[in-house]
């Protein structure tokens, strides 16, 4: 009788869940890690509470819904309570089964606001190193330094083949002064100007256009055991909030359902338009710069990008022959001991003819070290079609919370912020900048703080 009694208790636990649509009972599949788990710090959440009506012929379904946002890098949580009191005696059983994670601690984590823009132009481009040799003719009627040799062409070559990484333009100068000629003569004055990729460095430009938001969350199901937290149940998802609501599950049992939107443009965004990134040595992209760039159908002196890869992967100026006629720009000091002064008309170039001031350029720093609120930018892909830009901090998203379970309704909890101790220090660098070293210790949560410009507490007075 005893042996029939057990039997029949196992098998109401084990086919009762399965002949029912329901989960088995819930069992750590997580693999634990050898150091000590500790939850994220629980924001503090405010939550809207609604109640959705569904109506399937006769029967009305009713699911709660919670409403929150949250904010990049924070945390909301909540537990899932039994709102009910009715069970049945036979199945008690399996009812505390299902009931195992009610104690459960569940973390939502907001932890990546991501941007991805597309690229709508793209090229390929280096800083010139310019060499400049002249030779300088008094003789009018000298074929070696004439418009038939100098004026609008390449320099000569012993082969016929051009050096992958190198332009040379011949330019000619006529009606210069005599000095060092006969009396009553002008000299007249032949150049080769000599372009070839600074450091061999090179970049790549790009417009972006405008992006698409991508946001990860992070859901960690805890239980506190035997004095340790283990983790029960964990899944990342990845959403793109732009346009309608995104609904996805959060956990395994498909009973928490997460809707996502953007709630609006965020708070930061890298404006459409020209960028650039060095090449590295391992194949890719650095970190993203913004400067004045010229677009891909542009050909401006004054802009970065003038001397850029053609189509042969040769670096190379365009419509150069013409070009640099019209923007170097010498004269003659003495023909007869073969001095001169040469000039290019143009920015971003480095002059190998003036050791003692030779970069004609300089860039700017990465986008991330300009904006605060960018962690890293940078082409990700291999086939340069995005740009991603990853935030280090942005605006609230808002996040739509519904279980799919009527006996348990959520319960939202968060932790207070406390910190033990903290110590500061003002360090000025080599150019008076100041800037304020915060520690903490033992702390958790948020801090918030402002740097007065006076040690009088009530002063309102702040920095911005």
């Amino acid at each position: 009788m005893r042996l029939a009694c057990l039997l029949r208790c196992i098998l109401a636990a084990r086919l009762i869940p399965w002949a029912f649509g329901l989960p088995p009972p819930l069992a750590p599949e997580i693999i634990q890690p050898f150091t000590p788990i500790v939850p994220p710090h629980c924001t503090k959440t405010a939550v809207i509470k609604s109640m959705l009506s569904h109506a399937s012929g006769d029967d009305q379904i009713r699911t709660t819904q919670m409403n929150i946002r949250i904010g990049l890098q924070n945390t909301a949580c909540f537990r899932l309570e039994n709102s009910t009191n009715e069970r049945d005696s036979l199945f008690a059983d399996v009812l505390n089964a299902r009931g195992q994670d009610q104690g459960w601690l569940h973390t939502l984590t907001l932890s990546q606001l991501e941007h991805h823009h597309p690229i709508s132009q793209q090229y390929e481009f280096a800083i010139p190193e310019v060499r400049t040799s002249c030779i300088c003719e008094c003789d009018a009627n000298s074929d070696v330094c004439s418009a038939r040799t100098y004026s609008f062409t390449h320099c000569a070559y012993s082969n016929s083949t051009q050096s992958l990484q190198e332009n040379c333009f011949r330019t000619f100068h006529p009606n210069q002064a005599d000095t060092g000629c006969a009396p009553g003569s002008q000299s007249k004055l032949c150049c080769e100007v000599n372009f070839t990729p600074y450091q061999n460095k090179s970049y790549v430009a790009m417009k972006l256009e405008q992006p698409t938001t991508f946001v990860t969350f992070d859901y960690v199901a805890y239980d506190y055991t035997a004095g340790r937290w283990i983790e029960k149940d964990k899944n990342t998802i990845r959403v793109k909030v732009d346009g309608q609501t995104q609904w996805l599950f959060l956990d395994r049992w498909r009973r928490l359902e997460l809707g996502v939107s953007a709630g609006g443009r965020a708070s930061h965004q890298l404006e459409t338009g020209m960028y650039f990134a060095p090449n590295n040595a391992n194949g890719g992209m650095d970190e993203l710069r913004q400067q004045t760039i010229n677009e891909i159908n542009e050909n401006n002196f004054e802009k970065l990008g003038w001397f850029r890869k053609d189509a042969l992967g040769h670096f190379t100026i365009r419509n150069g022959k013409v070009k640099i006629q019209r923007m170097h720009l010498a004269k003659v000091e003495n023909c007869k001991d073969q001095k001169s002064q040469s000039f290019l008309d143009a920015h971003h170039y480095v002059d190998y003819n003036d050791p003692e001031n030779p970069e004609r350029f300089a860039l700017e720093a990465a986008v991330g070290r300009i904006y605060p609120w960018i962690r890293s930018a940078r082409v990700t892909d291999g086939s340069g079609r995005h740009v991603v830009v990853r935030h280090s901090e942005g605006t609230n998203v808002q996040v739509a919370l519904q279980l799919h379970e009527e006996t348990y309704s959520l319960s939202f909890v968060h932790d207070f912020s406390k910190i033990d101790d903290f110590s500061g220090t003002v360090i000025v660098d080599f150019k008076s900048n100041r800037f304020f070293n915060l520690t903490v210790y033992n702390a958790t949560g948020i801090i918030h703080g402002t740097v007065k410009k006076t040690i009088d507490k009530s002063s309102i007075d702040e920095f911005q």
